[in-house]
């Protein structure tokens, strides 16, 4: 009788009656800047591969695409010369299922697939860009790609334009779903031959691509279809390589492969390492982010077949090594022992928030929260916690919050 209650008790949670999904589940109990993973049911091996190990349907690919209408995580893709596979994972029953595909489709889905705002997936494949309906769970349309010598390139939507965008070898495609007519926007542009990434960034409201084989080139296409070469990536990303995307909440972009978590922060123009990483091999990997639980899902063939990250971009600003010399906020001495003062300069009166933050995100003191006129306001910090607490010797973030703008930075307890 128990063991019959506890198996009510899962199909129940998975189906989201007690009010939230496994995944909600996953998702709302990981810490800024940490990593977890989630069990979801019927993922089995010959749902990944399709032949000896490393015919992996996740190689030379970039992302999964998150469907915030049906809850549903869409992948397709294949190993090299081989049958792909089409799996679309449902929330609300927290399980995995296969999509047939005809076997003529075969090798890899490079980054060739991007879900519109109708919940459709444009997905370019052996001469045509074939449309999957999530919502109606059938192919319900195709048609023709821009003209192009290969597509070892990236693809995504553009929902302020409702058009697609490919990128390809230094060029620039963009095609209107209410035409499906390819122009070309850019040509000559600096990136690598092949292998090429292209994201759509939430936040700013354009896309970030670039990257490719050897290659850091990052440039971003905004609404009015201008093209801005960005301070290059962190890191070389491409397809079989570092995975690329863009943070919903903090609108960073981020680039993620074996030795961290990158981003580049178009709003400061500053880049630099988030967080460790849990995926030991990128190139057998993609990256998604699920918009509406805030965290980046990462499929993989590791131990953790679908692994969770939620971005931190207070950890992220204190790996970022800025300086505390600013117009509006000094903080000095720094290091500093046994106390150091943080100076906030208000050009006008606002409420203002001024806490400090460990390395995993965590708030350790309330400095101050209230409103505060117009001028130069001195707090001091002494290294201790809300609850008196000494501090050990480190890094630690400095966090002002103003109804105008947010200043962070690191600062340095030196025992």
């Amino acid at each position: 009788m128990n063991k019959l209650f506890c198996v009510i008790c899962a199909l129940l949670t998975a189906l989201n009656l007690f009010g939230e999904s496994m995944l909600g589940q996953a998702a709302n109990s990981i810490k800024p800047g940490a990593w977890s993973f989630l069990r979801a049911d019927s993922l089995s091996g010959d749902m990944i591969m399709t032949g000896p190990v490393s015919d992996i349907i996740y190689a030379f690919s970039n992302s999964a695409c998150w469907d915030t209408k049906t809850k549903q995580l869409l992948y397709v893709g294949g190993p090299h010369m081989a049958p792909m596979k089409f799996n679309i994972y449902r929330e609300s029953t927290n399980g995995w299922r296969n999509v047939p595909l005809d076997n003529a489709w075969i090798s890899h889905s490079y980054d060739n697939f991007t879900l519109d705002s109708a919940g459709r997936m444009n997905w370019m494949h052996s001469g045509k860009i074939r449309v999957f309906d999530a919502v109606k769970d059938n192919w319900v349309d195709s048609f023709a790609p821009p003209q192009i010598s290969s597509r070892y390139g990236g693809m995504e939507y553009f929902p302020e334009k409702n058009a697609l965008v490919y990128v390809l070898s230094g060029s620039v495609y963009y095609c209107p779903l209410a035409t499906k007519v390819w122009q070309t926007l850019k040509t000559g542009l600096a990136m690598g031959g092949i292998h090429n990434i292209a994201e759509y960034n939430v936040k700013h409201k354009k896309i970030y691509f670039g990257g490719g084989d050897g290659s850091k080139a990052l440039y971003s296409l905004d609404t009015s279809l201008k093209v801005v070469k960005e301070p290059d990536a962190p890191i070389v990303y491409r397809i079989a390589g570092a995975l690329m995307t863009c943070d919903y909440g903090s609108g960073h972009v981020l680039f993620v492969d074996s030795s961290g978590v990158y981003f580049y922060d178009p709003a400061s123009n500053s880049s630099g390492k988030a967080a460790k990483s849990m995926v030991r091999r990128p190139d057998q990997a993609v990256i998604a982010p699920i918009s509406d639980y805030g965290v980046i899902a990462f499929l993989t063939v590791s131990t953790y077949p679908f692994l969770l990250y939620k971005h931190n971009p207070a950890v992220a600003a204190v790996e970022k090594n800025v300086s505390l010399q600013k117009e509006n906020m000094t903080v000095s001495p720094n290091p500093f022992n046994p106390k150091t003062s943080i100076r906030l300069n208000l050009k006008k009166e606002s409420n203002v928030r001024i806490g400090i933050f460990n390395n995993s995100g965590q708030r350790i003191r309330n400095v101050f929260a209230g409103k505060l006129s117009a001028g130069v306001h001195p707090f001091l910090w002494n290294g201790k916690s809300d609850n008196g607490e000494e501090l050990a010797g480190g890094v630690y973030l400095v966090s002002i919050i103003t109804e105008g703008e947010v200043l962070t930075g690191k600062v340095i307890y030196s025992k």
